[in-house]
């Protein structure tokens, strides 16, 4: 009888110490599950004395290796995996604070030559009590961006208008607190290259940002791991289970399609495995399935791929992968004699690396990475090294909130290089293909934010 993997289950959870397992176990859905043993098993070799084929068969030890592929949902899980792939955490938000979300309330406008009124594509906060709203200016030229953007609406039932003052490129909290948006007024640009733009977002005092990033005391510190995968059975056999112990997470690649779900690919490496009989009368969830609206897709207004310390306008981007790498040590160091585990599982590297393939709008990036200047015509020695920026969200907002669930990456200093030049193909879009790998920028060298209402996520003591 043929048995298919949708009953399957993928699961992890974080460990406290090497050798103890995971007390608390997560699951999340999973496209592709090959996280498995490695049973190494290997042939001598050629020996003198007989015929010309392997005589002897042995095993050098046993790992785990491998990962799962994933649509990830934002509302709580995944933060344990971007904590296991980078090492540190923060949050903030709590006590009273909140959350911006500059382009959920009207998405970026570009300004024009004169003023110009938004009545479209508004929307209100969710909550009957309303929210504060934040003003939010975007520019590539050099003039700080001033003006006022009038906003129209209700306040506690009543008609009201506000108005705020841009204060060029930072975010401005409304004094107001609104129940509905339904009119922004917003100025002339002020630079005229038509880059000028302004966003009019929520204020969310009951979503929390989760900062990921590298531990502020051992920048190679990944914490330990636990992972589970069970295997369907058919109606004449059990359910049997693996469980992998003493698992570091070596990558976490997020791929962000221009019209489809956001996907991410975790790898991890483990020290030992288990195998468990009926893991589905025996194994026990911290929670349920998350529900797929908070997944993010590509085309929800407010995603954007930019190069911030460049200019402010988000690159014309089609495919993109970004995410941290995790190189550990070869395993032939790792083993030890008389053992056939490994000692340890020690990160020898670390890069968070992307790759972009960006419609051709004009030579102007093009141009700044092979001759560092926008308008450049020779080759430059100095490479070109920018910030990188990707941002998205669900298209739905979290249960009881004003805002969606949002990931965001991002690292200060990105070598950028072109992958190869700009192919012209018959019938295609003219298209150029960027990738980078992230510089080192004085311990604060990449962050994974995930935005949800979860309050903390607290790694058991060691």
């Amino acid at each position: 009888m043929t048995v298919i993997a949708q009953a399957g289950v993928f699961g992890f959870g974080p460990q406290g110490t090497m050798g103890t397992i995971a007390s608390t176990f997560y699951r999340h859905k999973a496209g592709d599950i090959d996280l498995a043993p490695v049973d190494d098993v290997r042939t001598g070799p050629p020996e003198i004395g007989g015929v010309p084929v392997p005589t002897i068969p042995y095993k050098a030890g046993s790992l785990a290796a491998g990962g799962a592929t994933i649509y990830p949902r934002l509302e709580n899980t995944l933060g344990w995996l971007l904590y296991g792939s980078m090492g540190g955490y923060t949050v903030s938000g709590s006590g009273g604070g909140g959350v911006g979300f500059p382009e959920v309330c009207m998405g970026r406008v570009y300004l024009k030559v004169a003023t110009q009124v938004v009545t479209r594509g508004l929307t209100s906060p969710t909550s009957g009590s309303g929210t504060k709203v934040i003003i939010k200016g975007y520019r590539d030229g050099a003039a700080p961006l001033t003006g006022n953007v009038i906003i129209r609406g209700t306040t506690s039932g009543s008609p009201v208008q506000e108005t705020i003052a841009l204060s060029d490129k930072n975010e401005v909290l409304s004094t107001y607190i609104w129940q509905t948006v339904t009119q922004v007024d917003l100025p002339a640009w002020i630079n005229s290259d038509g880059n000028d733009a302004v966003s009019v977002g929520w204020y969310d005092t009951s979503m929390r940002q989760h900062k990921f990033a590298f531990n502020s005391t051992n920048n190679s510190l990944i914490p330990w791991m636990s992972f589970r995968k069970l295997i369907p059975g058919s109606s004449n056999s059990p359910t049997f289970g693996e469980q992998f112990v003493d698992c570091k997470v070596l990558g976490m690649t997020f791929t962000l399609p221009n019209e489809g779900l956001i996907g991410a690919r975790v790898d991890a490496m483990g020290r030992t495995f288990e195998f468990v009989d009926t893991p589905d009368q025996s194994w026990s969830w911290a929670n349920t399935y998350e529900d797929y609206t908070s997944i993010p897709i590509g085309c929800t207004v407010g995603g954007y791929i930019s190069v911030p310390s460049y200019g402010d306008r988000p690159l014309p981007v089609v495919a993109c992968t970004v995410g941290i790498q995790n190189a550990p040590l070869d395993i032939r160091q790792e083993r030890t004699y008389g053992s056939p585990d490994l000692e340890d599982i020690t990160i020898t590297g670390r890069q968070l690396v992307f790759d972009v393939t960006c419609k051709w709008r004009d030579p102007s990036l093009y141009r700044a990475i092979q001759t560092n200047s926008r308008t450049g015509t020779v080759w430059s020695t100095v490479p070109f090294v920018k910030s990188l920026d990707v941002y998205a969200r669900s298209p739905s907002f979290a249960v009881g909130g004003n805002s969606p669930y949002a990931l965001r990456i991002e690292s200060d200093s990105v070598m950028w290089q072109l992958a190869g030049g700009v192919r012209l193909v018959g019938n295609q879009m003219v298209a150029v293909r960027m990738q980078g790998v992230a510089l080192d920028t004085n311990g604060n060298y990449a962050r994974m934010s995930l935005i949800n209402r979860v309050v903390q996520y607290l790694w058991p003591a060691s």
